[in-house]
């Protein structure tokens, strides 16, 4: 049961799960808590609006970014959404035993409830846009060794959508960041050195604030890639609520990120 199916920007969503084993044996399942993938809400990146547009070299690296970019060490993710997680309540201590990996059992004819807690964020601490996010709730149960190590679930499943209302507070959108990168001298006097023909990818992503790790920013960001062979690269990690440019890496050849 959902305590709400409309949620403002940055607020969260409750949902109540019972399972009952109406069943006169007793069931295995994954459990759906901490930090798991029983529920997943797609969220888009935010792309609208798409920024200034450039001449040169800076044009042609803007729409590479925005929309042709393929390759590795990662694929660009503005394209697809992102797949935000529920929060689970706390987990229980798994059972083992003869299926060999951990699992939870609901003895027959009890019932087995949880807590789920999605936020409406793209990633933490920054809202999400306004729209219909899809979502999934799912749980696997009937857990059964498939042999090779390999193991086979049944699956219970539950689809629909959440609404996040207008009125959250601004985000630099993926065309903005690149302006951002793009506009910092130190970019662009780089990028015009790089021909077209040597780009292997370009990558274009947010993430959140980092904690404990000094070369991350602390507060949600874009990070602006671009790939190059013989290999090198430039990096620029842009604040996703401000567009300030919070650091910028270069690595001439030879480099290895």
């Amino acid at each position: 049961m959902f305590d709400r199916l409309a949620v403002e920007p940055g607020g969260d969503v409750t949902v109540q799960l019972s399972l009952r084993n109406s069943r006169s044996e007793d069931v295995s399942f994954s459990e759906p808590c901490g930090q798991s993938d029983a529920m997943i809400v797609e969220v888009p990146n935010p792309i609208e609006p798409v920024g200034r547009e450039w001449d040169g070299i800076a044009g042609v690296f803007k729409t590479y970014a925005l929309g042709q970019s393929t390759g590795t060490p990662i694929e660009s993710s503005i394209r697809t959404p992102l797949k935000t997680m529920a929060k689970g309540s706390r987990c229980h201590a798994p059972t083992v035993g003869e299926l060999g990996f951990e699992h939870q059992t609901i003895p027959a004819g009890e019932t087995y409830e949880s807590t789920l807690t999605w936020s409406a964020e793209l990633v933490k601490d920054l809202p999400a846009g306004p729209g219909e996010m899809p979502f999934s709730i799912q749980v696997r149960h009937d857990i059964e060794a498939a042999g090779g190590g390999m193991y086979k679930a049944e699956t219970l499943r539950v689809d629909g959508a959440i609404t996040v209302l207008p009125g959250g507070a601004k985000v630099v959108t993926a065309g903005e960041a690149l302006d951002a990168a793009i506009g910092d001298s130190d970019f662009s006097a780089w990028l015009s050195k790089q021909p077209r023909k040597s780009w292997e990818n370009a990558n274009l992503y947010l993430q959140p604030g980092a904690v404990g790790v000094d070369v991350l920013p602390t507060v949600p960001f874009w990070s602006v890639e671009l790939f190059r062979a013989p290999r090198n690269w430039a990096i620029y990690y842009v604040d996703a609520s401000t567009g300030t440019v919070l650091k910028r890496m270069f690595c001439d050849i030879p480099c290895d990120r």
